[in-house]
């Protein structure tokens, strides 16, 4: 293809699927961010930007080197990457249309109303207990890591290596993995959340101090193998708690957001012996921003099922497995597996993760083209699910809390997999539990008026 066509075909995709995500979230205003604006964002920063630059010839990223059929796959990548970015955000909004939601005024609405329900005071002693026993816990799993892990990102010698350490750390549990993972990965930083969300609410002294010390044993855990990625995530739910509490955020403000979750992550990469130069747009947080997501997704067109067969569902939770008939023992997810083939050296040396990419990657790995085709349907209809149950109900702490937590976990999960979207445990958890709260130990404030919300 020429570059004038493919230009011309980034372009109508790029307008077409800017008003979709425009009708289906109600509102472009970053200071109003919600689930389909982040979701659209991310997509445009990993995906369709590096796709558009590499198919108009900026493609000299590493990943790319690595295709056995560079031009032909690339191809591929670039028609399903262009034809996503008009068909998901469409779905968005025909489901939204379809759950009888007006994206701009509802969520407007919402924005403007205060909390409605207020905590009883019951709830305060069941946070600090709770925060007490999963703080007790977190200590114990780093006595059994060894050290702090973001005190040891400070503090190490030449030797150390954040790569070995990440993988030794992730074998290691307390108890029992499930204790692990539940209590002190998930509970910590959903205490954290829904302590701020409380105390934004509250205005008393003992909610701030709870939410304080939340906040540093959520950043502790948040580090606790040394990953960069999820330090962005846990400051945006912040962030996002802080827009449906507040009604928006100026845009000034927004910015020294930005800007010192920049400051962050570099630091994180400069701390883990990373070399940045800002101006190459090829290696570091560029390269990672812009191009490695667009690499890995089409290592997913490539490797199946010309080199190995689609997995068939293998990359699902056990249970639906179970649920499917597929083997039990089988489980892989096709991240690990383009790891397996395409980063073998990294495997070798125990310093690889995995390959993530646009969720269709691993729908495409595990069902081919069918697979792809209803994962957009299925995911762009979860979105639309959260984005109406929560406008539609009365807006509380813990209604908020459960907003942020799928705005910033069900977007970046966009970016690494399908199968979280059928069955993820932790989602599961944290919806139960906030909703639960909002029943139970909420009382509606008659009082309560709603607010003009925040202009930019």
């Amino acid at each position: 293809m020429s570059k004038l066509l493919i230009a011309c075909i980034i372009v109508v995709a790029l307008l077409y699927s800017l008003y979709f995500f425009y009708r289906a979230s109600g509102t472009l205003n970053p200071g109003k961010l919600h689930i389909i604006q982040l979701t659209g964002l991310l997509f445009f920063l990993q995906t369709f930007v590096g796709t558009a630059l590499i198919m108009l010839g900026l493609d000299r990223h590493y990943t790319l080197d690595k295709l056995a059929d560079r031009a032909g796959t690339m191809q591929i990548t670039f028609f399903v990457v262009m034809a996503f970015a008009v068909a998901f955000p469409l779905l968005l909004w025909l489901f939204l249309r379809l759950l009888r939601v007006d994206p701009r005024t509802d969520y407007a609405r919402y924005l403007a109303e205060t909390d409605v329900c207020r905590p009883r005071p019951v709830l305060f002693v069941l946070m600090a207990a709770a925060a007490a026993v999963c703080i007790a816990l977190m200590a114990l799993y780093f006595k059994r890591i060894g050290y702090v892990p973001l005190w040891r990102l400070f503090f190490h010698d030449a030797a150390f290596d954040t790569g070995l350490e990440r993988n030794r750390i992730s074998g290691l549990y307390i108890i029992h993995p499930y204790v692990t993972s539940i209590g002190i990965h998930l509970a910590i930083p959903l205490l954290a959340y829904f302590s701020f969300a409380c105390a934004l609410s509250e205005k008393k002294l003992k909610w701030y101090a709870l939410a304080g010390v939340l906040l540093i044993a959520a950043g502790l855990v948040k580090t606790y193998n040394f990953a960069k990625s999820p330090v962005i995530p846990f400051l945006l739910v912040y962030l996002c708690i802080y827009i449906y509490h507040r009604g928006g955020i100026k845009t000034r403000w927004l910015v020294l957001f930005g800007a010192f979750s920049l400051v962050v992550l570099v630091a994180a990469y400069v701390l883990q012996g990373s070399r940045l130069n800002m101006m190459d747009i090829y290696n570091g947080i560029w390269g990672r921003t812009f191009f490695t997501q667009v690499g890995t997704l089409s290592y997913n067109f490539e490797l199946f099922p010309t080199y190995l067969p689609f997995l068939r569902g293998r990359s699902f939770n056990r249970i639906i497995m179970l649920l499917l008939h597929l083997p039990y023992g089988q489980q892989v997810r096709s991240a690990r597996i383009l790891m397996e083939f395409y980063g073998s050296e990294g495997v070798f040396n125990g310093t690889a993760g995995v390959m993530n990419s646009l969720f269709i990657g691993e729908a495409y790995a595990n069902f081919g083209w069918i697979g792809l085709a209803v994962s957009v349907v299925w995911v762009a209809f979860f979105i639309a699910v959260i984005f109406a149950v929560v406008v539609k109900t009365r807006k509380s702490p813990a209604m908020v809390t459960l907003f942020a937590f799928f705005t910033v976990n069900a977007a970046f999960t966009t970016q690494g997999g399908f199968v979280d979207f059928v069955y993820n445990i932790s989602w599961i958890i944290t919806f139960a539990a906030m909703v639960i709260c909002h029943r139970l130990l909420f009382f509606r404030d008659r009082a309560a008026k709603t607010s003009a919300g925040v202009e930019e």
